[in-house]
């Protein structure tokens, strides 16, 4: 199969429509809300933390040939549970039964709130039915991963973007007004800000995940590693870019629309208030369909990440079997469980989102230290031992072990950045600069060099 520019434009419509779901359409108006005047100032850190980071964890898990190999340069123990604890976090424990609620609960139920009382059987009945047609759906695009091009890129991005695109197209013929003064948390720090609103959306999780996804859609067209890699990079830069002009258009709406929305509670009621406002009755039909396909592409992406790691890991089982599993515990949690799933599925997430944001840096380093696993698994298990204690408080069973007195996180509290919430960084830094230093001088000595190892050199566990 020959590979061309139209197969080039929807590889990259797939790419970005895999990752923009439910919290990408809920952060950028709200961002846009809370910054009024500082949008670009926070908008720009958004960016990089939200868009650019997540494509290069794509990128990452070509150049290491799937996201296995890449985590195996840490360990090979490390990779399976690494991998398997965010494939259960960004699955079926967390993402999608969320992704698969939300068209409901952001944008059907606020319609009927009135009449029908949360919990009461009549919500639950209504919450069944949708998510029954939703997860049948989505399994059944989920069944054929070679198949994924076609039905997300061709048809639902193009879909997706026409939407948002048409909204913020109206909203230059009907402005809403000026931006305002930004709140405060937006007005004190807004480069910190904007960054960590990126940041939550967790998106670098997922990303090191879609890596595989791509691999096996570029797999296709029996391309060469380097044109597969190449092709990966071009198609992630383009991914990024439309998430970056999709955000910016939310963020812009969102910026805009506190002149006649003041107050907002969630990006999603901003996206119903201006969508009624700009196009009238027609409007109230936008923001179901957007949450709608957004979520579903979303999802039909994370069941086959899932469902092909698990796949490869243990092949006595076969990839449907994994994924009628997945599906089926991710629809019970989507209509039963997922309250009380959060509260342990988003401190997993926390905990593992920055030792995967180190991954993806040390293989973007890679031209200059190789793939030396004493370097790997010194920064990553420092960061991995920082994000754990200074997530900990917030697992509902740990709250009164591990509280802010505790010397463990009170000793994690005093270091740079921690109020910020990023304590992890600078350990991590500090410790690639020595690990890195320390395997120079003695690499050296053994007359050797860093770059000499073409393949993990693995030590024991």
């Amino acid at each position: 199969m020959n590979f061309t520019k139209k197969d080039f434009i929807y590889i990259s419509l797939t790419l970005f429509s895999m990752f923009f779901g439910a919290g990408n359409l809920i952060f950028p108006p709200m961002l846009g809300a809370n910054s009024g005047t500082n949008l670009l100032l926070v908008f720009i850190p958004f960016f990089i933390s939200a868009a650019i980071f997540p494509i290069l964890g794509v990128v990452a898990v070509s150049k290491s040939k799937g996201l296995r190999n890449l985590c195996e340069r840490v360990s090979p123990r490390f990779a399976v549970f690494f991998i398997t604890f965010i494939l259960l976090a960004i699955g079926p424990l967390l993402a999608i039964p969320r992704n698969a609620s939300v068209p409901f609960e952001m944008t059907i139920y606020p319609l009927i709130s009135d009449t029908v009382q949360k919990g009461s059987l009549h919500y639950h009945l209504l919450l069944g039915g949708v998510t029954t047609v939703f997860f049948i759906a989505a399994f059944y695009f989920a069944k054929n991963p070679n198949k994924l091009v076609q039905r997300l890129g061709k048809i639902m991005s193009p879909i997706l973007i026409g939407l948002i695109v048409t909204l913020f197209v109206a909203s230059l013929f009907k402005p809403m007004g000026d931006y305002q003064v930004p709140a405060q948390i937006y007005s004190a720090n807004p480069v910190v800000r904007g960054f960590l609103d990126g940041y939550e959306t967790l998106d670098v999780t997922a990303a090191i995940t879609y890596g595989t996804v791509i691999l096996v859609i570029f797999k296709q067209f029996n391309l060469k590693e380097e044109k597969t890699i190449k092709l990966t990079i071009l198609t992630g830069m383009c991914a990024c870019l439309l998430l970056g002009v999709i955000y910016l258009m939310s963020a812009h709406l969102g910026a805009m629309s506190v002149n006649l929305f003041p107050n907002p509670s969630n990006g999603a009621a901003i996206l119903r208030n201006v969508s009624y406002y700009l196009l009238g009755d027609i409007g109230l039909v936008f923001i179901p369909v957007i949450f709608s396909i957004a979520c579903f592409s979303v999802v039909v992406a994370l069941l086959i990440s899932c469902s092909k790691f698990f796949h490869d890991l243990y092949n006595k089982i076969s990839y449907n079997q994994y994924l009628i599993a997945i599906t089926i515990v991710s629809y019970v949690l989507a209509n039963y469980g997922l309250s009380k799933i959060l509260e342990y599925s988003i401190p997993v997430l926390l905990i593992l989102y920055p030792p995967a944001l180190v991954l993806i840096c040390l293989v973007l380093v890679q031209k200059w230290i190789g793939k030396d696993v004493v370097i790997y698994k010194s920064v990553v298990y420092v960061t991995l031992i920082v994000s754990t204690i200074s997530t900990l408080p917030m697992v509902p069973l740990l709250k009164l072990i591990f509280t802010k007195n505790n010397f463990l996180v009170a000793a994690i509290n005093m270091l740079p950045l921690a109020k910020e919430g990023l304590p992890w960084l600078v350990p991590a830094f500090i410790t690639f600069v020595v690990a890195t230093v320390s395997r120079v001088i003695y690499l050296k000595s053994q007359n050797k060099t860093l770059l000499e190892f073409d393949k993990e050199e693995i030590l024991p566990e």
